[in-house]
């Protein structure tokens, strides 16, 4: 299940060959003075509309889109997710919302419906999408559901190829398809549990999902959160970027280039860590800057010579200036 908050998208002005994506996940979104939550870090629930705010102004300007990959809110709370509409709005770029298993109501229904009412009442032109186009690629997103054994399966969307497009276009004959998940469709668990992490977990069907992206005619790109980890896999036409909290340490927002110039396919994340807390667990396995390319049959990484400081695409000169980000007191903030 998922949501976008719809505005004008400047993707179109670059005909599809140049693409960024800002990327958030796992907001934990909470009350201001929420006590923090512990995972590999602590989760600073009472500093996370903050740290929302440092985000949205390093990503304003630099993107045509964003994407949220999850646990939007640490609890499903209607007025968490109305604050959390309000502040995406202010982004003036197309903001697609997938749900997290925190969105979930628990305990009590299976389905995200809190997220989706809430967003809705929020007002603005929000809908649900199963796959619509950016530029010349293809986002989608499967459906998340608990599967009633304590754990949960994207019942999505995946199923049948072609998608049909909310424009009733055919999309399926190749091409990208950037994967919106909260879960990973590609497991890193040892990777993870390799460093002395915990690991959050991986869908219940898995190995389905994998599959039935494997049988997409082109590249595939999945964007996914869940772990709280900088990380990433590649299996066959796959590549998975995932992604680290913003919630969290390292804080990371990122940003996403596809670069389809030159009849080939370009993929660089560009990740920034909007705050600092000490002392704390440097959940990143991937640099900062990661780079690949699809050859026509598999994704390689291209980052030799990349120094991991590199940065990330300027702001658009001709874009509205930038918002004051709003100070954190306790925090160490970074341009």
């Amino acid at each position: 299940m998922s949501t976008t908050v719809r505005a004008p998208s400047p993707a179109k002005e670059d005909g599809g060959d140049l693409l960024r994506l800002g990327v958030l996940t796992d907001l934990h979104l909470a009350a201001a003075g929420s006590p923090p939550a512990m995972w590999n870090n602590p989760i600073h629930l009472g500093k996370a509309f903050d740290l929302l705010d440092l985000a949205l102004d390093w990503l304003d300007s630099r993107v045509h889109a964003a994407l949220v990959l999850g646990d939007l809110a640490d609890r499903p709370d209607p007025e968490i997710y109305a604050q959390a509409a309000r502040r995406l709005a202010a982004l003036a770029r197309p903001v697609y919302v997938v749900a997290g298993n925190h969105d979930m109501a628990w305990p009590g229904p299976a389905e995200p419906s809190v997220m989706a009412e809430a967003l809705t009442a929020a007002g603005g032109p929000l809908r649900m999408f199963g796959a619509t186009r950016l530029g010349r690629h293809t986002l989608a997103a499967g459906e998340l559901r608990a599967d009633g054994a304590g754990g949960h399966v994207d019942a999505g969307t995946f199923r049948t190829w072609p998608y049909r497009t909310a424009s009733g276009t055919e999309s399926g004959a190749g091409g990208l398809l950037i994967w919106a998940s909260h879960f990973p469709v590609l497991s890193v668990r040892r990777r993870v549990e390799g460093c002395g992490w915990l690991y959050a977990g991986d869908l219940a069907n898995l190995s389905a999902v994998e599959a039935a992206l494997r049988r997409w005619p082109g590249p595939v790109l999945a964007l996914t959160g869940h772990l709280h980890v900088r990380t990433h896999a590649i299996s066959g036409n796959i590549l998975q970027l995932n992604q680290a909290a913003l919630a969290e340490s390292p804080h990371d927002v990122a940003l996403v280039e596809l670069d389809a110039s030159g009849g080939s396919l370009r993929a660089t994340r560009y990740c920034h860590s909007v705050a600092r807390f000490e002392p704390c667990l440097e959940t990143t396995i991937d640099p900062a800057v990661t780079a690949f390319t699809w050859n026509g049959r598999r994704w390689r990484a291209s980052t030799r010579g990349r120094r991991q400081g590199a940065a990330p695409p300027a702001r658009t000169p001709a874009q509205p200036p930038t918002r004051t980000a709003q100070g954190v007191p306790t925090l160490t903030t970074t341009q």
